[in-house]
C-alpha cells in the first residue's frame, strides 16, 4: 500500500515541477519578446471591448 502511494505522490510533485518550470519559462519568454500568444491583458480587454456581440 505504501508503494502506490508513494508513486503517486511523487507524480503529482512532477506534475506540478513541470508546470511551475513551463509557466516560468513562458513569463521569462514574454518579459524578453513579444510572442503572438503573450498578449498584455489590457490590449486584450480592449479588443474584446471593440468586438461586436
Amino acid at each position: 500500500m505504501r508503494i502506490p502511494l508513494f508513486l503517486v505522490v511523487l507524480t503529482g510533485a512532477v506534475i506540478l515541477f513541470g508546470t511551475g518550470s513551463t509557466l516560468a519559462i513562458m513569463n521569462n519568454a514574454c518579459k524578453t519578446s513579444a510572442h503572438a500568444w503573450c498578449v498584455p491583458s489590457s490590449e486584450f480587454q480592449h479588443h474584446a471591448k471593440l468586438s461586436p456581440s
